[in-house]
């Protein structure tokens, strides 16, 4: 009987024990699979949420300072990730809880400056500064000031009103001064500056 001989190259037609760098165009790749359902539930509509659910995700009443304290903690996580609907939501039910509180006035103001309601960012930008100067804050009431000029620019006031806001602002802004010992570091800075 003969032996049939083969080439040892026909044996083994991948000499190199690394794996090749090229894909194999026959295995099915996870991302490519779920692209299409991925997509799809993106642009399904949403479905109702269920009254249980919504109510384990309505946050809880702000009843004491303590409760203030952890929704403005809330809203400020809600203005650096610039979840613009939700901090609007977070901030009326601080300026609801209380109304003298010139932090959640800005916040609020912003969130409406940032979703194009101008008029009412305007007001509750205004009053922010307000009640920023009343309580001897003039760097945040600066702030709410040159905020409440560009919503009131955005909501199509007259170069007249608009140069008040910008009065009000440059008013605020020359007479620098704080008692929130977080702003001492820029107070510090900005002295250095203007003396050299």
């Amino acid at each position: 009987a003969t032996a049939l001989r083969f080439p040892r190259s026909n044996l083994n037609p991948n000499p190199n024990p690394r794996p090749s760098l090229k894909p194999d165009p026959h295995a099915i790749n996870p991302k490519q699979a779920l692209a299409p359902l991925l997509l799809s539930l993106t642009l399904a509509h949403p479905l109702a949420a269920t009254p249980a659910y919504a109510a384990a995700a309505t946050p809880p009443p702000i009843e004491d300072d303590a409760g203030e304290a952890k929704a403005i903690r809330v809203a400020q996580d809600l203005y650096a990730t610039k979840s613009w609907a939700d901090l609007r939501g977070q901030a009326e039910r601080l300026v609801e809880f209380d109304p003298e509180n010139p932090q959640p006035l800005r916040l609020l103001g912003e969130a409406r400056l940032a979703l194009g309601d101008f008029a009412a960012a305007s007001d509750d930008l205004s009053a922010s500064a307000k009640r920023f100067r009343a309580v001897g804050d003039k760097i945040p009431a600066a702030e709410s000031e040159g905020l409440a000029f560009l919503a009131a620019l955005g909501d199509g006031a007259t170069p007249k009103a608009a140069a008040a806001k910008l009065d009000g602002f440059s008013r605020n802004a020359k007479g620098i001064a704080t008692n929130n010992p977080a702003d001492l570091p820029l107070l510090q800075d900005l002295a250095r500056r203007e003396a050299e």
